[in-house]
C-alpha cells in the first residue's frame, strides 16, 4: 500500500482522465478551462487525515457535493489499493468512511457518495471513484 505525501498535485479522475478544479459556483468539477489544470495542495494532519486545497479553498462535503470553502473543510482519507498504480487513490470522507469522491457525469460534478467496491480480490473500484495524483509545480 502506497501513501501519498503532502505536496502540490494535479488530480485527475480515472474515468476519462479528466482533471478537476473549482467551477464558477465553487463546486469541485471536471476542469473545463484552457491551459494547465488547477493545482491542489495536499496537507497531512497530525492524525493522518488530509486537507485538500484548490484556489485557496478547502474541499468540503456539503449535502453530497464537494465544494470549495473559505473556512475549515472536510478531512479526508486518501487510500491506495492493491492492484492499482502507486499514484491512484480513493478519496474517502474521514467522518463517514463509507462515502467518498465520485465523479457524476450528468453534471461533471464531484459528489460525496457511498463508494462501490466490486467483490473481487484484491477489491476493485469503478473508475469514477479513482483519482490519479500527478505531481505539480508548487503554486506561486
Amino acid at each position: 500500500m502506497a501513501f501519498i505525501r503532502p505536496d502540490a498535485y494535479y488530480i485527475r479522475n480515472r474515468d476519462g482522465n479528466r482533471y478537476i478544479g473549482l467551477n464558477e459556483t465553487n463546486h469541485v468539477s471536471a476542469f473545463q478551462g484552457q491551459g494547465n489544470p488547477p493545482i491542489w495542495t495536499v496537507t497531512r494532519t497530525s492524525d493522518g487525515q488530509f486537507i485538500l486545497v484548490v484556489d485557496k479553498k478547502e474541499a468540503a462535503s456539503s449535502d453530497g457535493n464537494i465544494i470549495g470553502v473559505d473556512s475549515v473543510g472536510t478531512r479526508w482519507k486518501i487510500q491506495s489499493h492493491d492492484g492499482y498504480p502507486r499514484n491512484v487513490y480513493t478519496i474517502e470522507n474521514a467522518t463517514s468512511r463509507s462515502t467518498g469522491w465520485v465523479l457524476n457525469h450528468d453534471a461533471d460534478l464531484v459528489k460525496d457518495r457511498p463508494l462501490i467496491v466490486y467483490p473481487s480480490f484484491p477489491p476493485r473500484y469503478p473508475d469514477i471513484e479513482l483519482w490519479e495524483f500527478e505531481e505539480a509545480p508548487e503554486s506561486t
